[in-house]
């Protein structure tokens, strides 16, 4: 089962940490995960998983 959302794709939202445009908050603890909780994190927006609270 897949679905659809009208969120930004991928090469948008790193286009966008590029650009400075997204930022985390003040208040975002310090970074903790590591390599392969990212490759994770980017394999499941690539492949259209839902992936619970993330806000852009």
């Amino acid at each position: 089962m897949s679905f659809r959302t009208a969120e930004p794709s991928l090469k948008d939202v790193l286009a966008a940490i590029g650009k400075g445009e997204t930022q985390l908050p003040d208040f975002q603890r310090g970074w903790v995960w590591d390599d392969a909780y990212i490759r994770s994190l980017i394999a499941s927006i690539s492949l259209s998983y839902s992936i619970g609270v993330v806000r852009l």
